[in-house]
């Protein structure tokens, strides 16, 4: 066992992988006029980070393609140019720069997908407004 671990034998290689999709389903928000999916997708456009061009942000090039259509922005990763998880944080920053970070959240119901849902408990109307105090 120690010769094959001191060896390298039994390794597994990495194969060249092809295009991942992610996508980030904000069609609530923009339902209810909170978020305008072209203006979110054009900021992970420009602060997307890649690998292949040295993480600088805004230089996605041919690797990375951003589009947005009905309130889902679809991220197109060419050979592992992005983290899922930097879409995350980006969703999370922009939530925070419209000021809407403490009313709506991020979530992956899915391995390949974000959600923006409204939080739990910060709904519009009171149940307790319609009743009378005797």
């Amino acid at each position: 066992n120690q010769s094959k671990i001191m060896s390298g034998k039994g390794t597994k290689s990495k194969k060249p992988s092809g295009p991942k999709t992610f996508y980030v389903d904000a069609s609530i928000p923009v339902a209810d006029s909170l978020l305008v999916d072209s203006a979110f997708a054009k900021y992970l456009e420009e602060n997307l980070k890649v690998k292949a061009n040295g993480s600088v942000k805004g230089k996605i090039g041919e690797s990375v393609s951003v589009s947005a259509a009905n309130g889902i922005i679809t991220i197109v990763v060419q050979d592992d140019a992005t983290a899922k998880r930097q879409l995350k944080y980006l969703t999370r920053r922009y939530l925070r720069k419209q000021a809407l970070s403490n009313y709506l959240r991020v979530f992956a119901p899915k391995k390949d997908s974000y959600q923006i849902k409204y939080l739990a408990g910060s709904g519009d109307v009171d149940e307790e407004e319609g009743e009378d105090v005797e």
